[in-house]
């Protein structure tokens, strides 16, 4: 557990001044060791300008520069009201004793805290489940919780490594909003050797950066993500983002094979030669569009076009055709063979056909 230059103490110190924090608590889970001296500390902060709060150590010291900070003194330096570490044991220093897979935690620490920093716990607890379960219900709402745990390169560090949509799924499925997720990656165990950022976490980019630069090229995946809302219930049952995605993806090709390999077998019978039944549309949208474009040299035939909300004898635009609005009541007339329905909803079928019923034509056939 530690935190690093480049990653959580980059993000605390974009706030500019210590005043920013002077009213929120912070809770780390596991007491952080300081990965970077007190030097690289007065660097950073003097590189963005943040103002720290004085009387904590004196970053200007230069008999203190080369020797560490404690995670206590640098999050009060940062000018944070209250800072509490939770872990299993005191053996680190932490100041709240518990277990965060605790099925109970939350019944014995009433008290909620505006940022929860996990600088590299998770990975390490092997009920998971319940240990996010904790950490969302021991935040505030509109709080943040920061998470800089393993993704690659770490075999046997802990139980886990973890891709990024695991917090993705997680936190947009929770009541949470996510504010910032890359991947980032340095050379172990020189964490003060500059990062690699892929804010697109794209793992092609963590292969290749594997193979540039050896295999003791190491990277963690770190999440931001905000509470937007309490829950009562908490939802752990959902497909991965990136898989649901392509299983949507799969489903509208099939459907757009299906349509188009109806239209084709449709479009055969249509352009027999000797058939000189016309053809109307109901619907003006999208579908009515592709139905156009597919119908081809036979567009021709097309006399106009059914719907509802337009009015009888105004002309709609369809890509770059414009059809008639016709009354419903005009099929026998025009000497209609099909009629397309270039719509979903079974209550606008069923109108169709009634109509159809109630005219008593019964050469049409709907498509």
């Amino acid at each position: 557990m530690g935190l690093n230059v480049n990653a959580e103490f980059e993000y605390f110190i974009k706030k500019k001044s210590y005043k920013q924090y002077e009213n929120y608590s912070l809770l780390m889970l596991g007491k952080q060791d300081v990965n970077f001296s007190v030097k690289k500390v007065y660097e950073c902060i003097r590189r963005v300008g943040f103002e720290y709060k004085k009387g904590i150590i004196d970053l200007e010291d230069i008999d203190v520069y080369s020797k560490s900070i404690d995670s206590y003194d640098l999050f009060k330096l940062l000018g944070f009201r209250s800072v509490y570490a939770l872990d299993i044991n005191d053996y680190e220093g932490a100041n709240i004793i518990a277990d965060l897979a605790d099925i109970h935690l939350t019944s014995r620490i009433t008290e909620k805290f505006d940022y929860i920093l996990d600088g590299g716990t998770l990975e390490h607890i092997f009920d998971i489940k319940e240990a996010l379960i904790n950490t969302c219900k021991l935040l505030r709402e509109n709080g943040v919780i920061i998470h800089n745990v393993p993704s690659n390169g770490w075999c046997d560090h802990g139980f886990y490594s973890f891709s990024p949509s695991f917090f993705i799924d997680f936190y947009k499925n929770n009541g949470f909003d996510i504010d910032s997720i890359f991947l980032f990656g340095y050379k172990y165990p020189d964490t003060d050797a500059p990062a690699i950022f892929s804010p697109d976490c794209r793992m092609i980019d963590v292969d290749r950066w594997v193979k540039e630069n050896g295999k003791e090229f190491r990277f963690n995946v770190i999440c931001i993500a905000r509470k937007v809302k309490s829950l009562e219930k908490y939802n752990l049952h959902f497909l991965q983002h990136m898989y649901e995605d392509y299983f949507c993806n799969l489903r509208m090709m099939k459907e757009r094979y299906d349509f188009e390999y109806r239209m084709n077998k449709l479009l055969e019978k249509i352009n027999d030669k000797n058939r000189t039944k016309r053809i109307s549309i109901y619907g003006s949208g999208q579908t009515a569009e592709r139905i156009i474009e597919l119908l081809g040299e036979k567009r021709q035939e097309i006399i106009g076009v059914y719907e509802l909300n337009k009015k009888v004898g105004d002309n709609v635009r369809l890509g770059v055709y414009e059809l008639k609005v016709l009354c419903i009541d005009d099929v026998i007339d025009d000497n209609i063979g099909y009629i397309f329905i270039a719509s979903v909803k079974r209550q606008v079928i069923d109108i169709i056909r009634q109509r159809i019923r109630e005219v008593k034509y019964r050469g049409i056939e709907l498509i």
